[in-house]
């Protein structure tokens, strides 16, 4: 079964991240018919192993985000490209997985490691309890460049103070729907528009109070859709809504988002925010640096910006600091690729602080729009992909 197969299949199981149980054991049931030693941990993740010394690691996640008609998932080729009809195609990180699962058939010197829940966190990659064997590990969550290094970054969940009341009129909805979406990371620096921030916009311009506010699907996406319930004053109908509405909606409005700082020596974002969720006075953001003095510099920032509204730290993703050693090198010879560092949380940075000796990189196909209806891999890439995947493993293999 080629690798286009394998994907092809994971997208007919349902494993929107929280409910990847179907998957873990698609992937367990795998590697046991091929004779693998299956361990899982605690946080569902998965190690196939066949040899006591295994040369190198592949790790991909088997959780995806859950864009549009997702899990129900269409696949469409359309110019060389495989997306999705109406949905997130979860080939961030399926092909990754697909790309491992195809390798278990013919090279057991490599360990198989399948982490959970990592676009809600890196739940997985956090609580990992397994014993890894291996000098070098390579990621498969990659877009199409060779990566050494990314950024870390903190969820911050805010709780405006709401102030109800009763309002006399007529209810009112409003919905936007339908924009792009995208990688809260990779993609803040393009001209996607804020769902939840084009519609408060629109709701404070329009002097109505509000009754109800939500938007946003994770704080990892920027939101492709917000929907609103207002009061028109005509009509005797009683609602409890926002008495402080005006004040709330500029509150969200006067939270950094987009681009914050640029790394001019990588030509990425090097700190950033994204204002991910909303649902009335919960609140839910994801800011991101490319090290650990650029997150203490946004902590200071958003200290400002939140003083006198209650907001905790939920979820902290460490960057992951640029290294080049022996991995890095062979995979650049190998892939022809540039070594890249990208403003988005890898479970590299997690893991290298459980395993401060493991070297890393991460590679994988040309993925677009991840995140998003958008989502779309290049059909030819993810051969390439494959091809020089299996190279770098067997050269690993050669020079140990």
């Amino acid at each position: 079964m080629e690798i286009l197969e394998i994907f092809r299949r994971l997208t007919e199981i349902p494993h929107c991240s929280g409910k990847t149980e179907k998957m873990r054991e698609f992937i367990c049931q795998w590697g046991e018919s091929l004779g693998y030693w299956i361990e899982m941990d605690r946080a569902g993740n998965i190690l196939a192993r066949r040899m006591e010394r295994p040369i190198v690691v592949l790790q991909s996640h088997y959780d995806i985000v859950c864009v549009g008609r997702a899990p129900e998932i269409q696949l469409m080729e359309e110019g060389g490209w495989l997306k999705g009809v109406d949905s997130s195609i979860g080939a961030d990180n399926g092909i990754g997985v697909a790309a491992m699962l195809k390798l278990m058939e013919s090279h057991p010197e490599v360990e198989y490691l399948f982490t959970n829940d990592e676009e809600i966190g890196l739940i997985g990659a956090r609580n990992l309890e397994l014993e890894l064997r291996a000098q070098f590990l390579i990621n498969l969550d990659s877009t199409g460049e060779l990566l050494i290094g990314a950024a870390g970054g903190r969820v911050l969940e805010v709780e405006f103070p709401v102030e109800w009341g009763e309002f006399t009129g007529t209810r009112g909805m409003v919905k936007l729907e339908g924009l792009p979406g995208g990688h809260s990371g990779i993609d803040i620096d393009k001209p996607i528009p804020n769902g939840i921030l084009e519609l408060a916009t629109l709701l404070l311009s329009s002097g109505r109070p509000l009754l109800q506010f939500k938007g946003g699907v994770s704080s990892n996406a920027i939101p492709p859709s917000a929907e609103a319930h207002f009061l028109s004053p005509v009509g005797k109908g009683v609602h409890r809504g926002i008495k402080n509405w005006s004040e709330y909606l500029q509150f969200l409005l006067s939270i950094p988002n987009g681009v914050i700082k640029w790394d001019p020596q990588y030509q990425i974002p090097a700190q950033s925010s994204n204002l991910g969720v909303v649902e009335d006075g919960r609140i839910e953001l994801f800011y991101r640096g490319n090290s650990w003095e650029d997150l203490k510099d946004l902590e200071q920032l958003f200290h400002e910006k939140l003083k006198g509204v209650k907001y905790q730290v939920v979820e902290e993703v460490a960057p992951w600091p640029p290294r080049e050693g022996k991995l890095a090198r062979l995979a650049a010879q190998i892939f022809g690729l540039p070594r890249r560092v990208v403003h988005a949380g890898l479970e590299c940075g997690v893991i290298m602080e459980k395993f401060p000796n493991l070297e890393l990189v991460s590679i994988g196909p040309k993925i677009e729009n991840p995140h998003s209806t958008r989502e779309r891999v290049q059909i030819e890439s993810v051969y390439h992909f494959f091809k020089k995947l299996e190279e770098l493993i067997l050269a690993l293999q050669n020079r140990n």
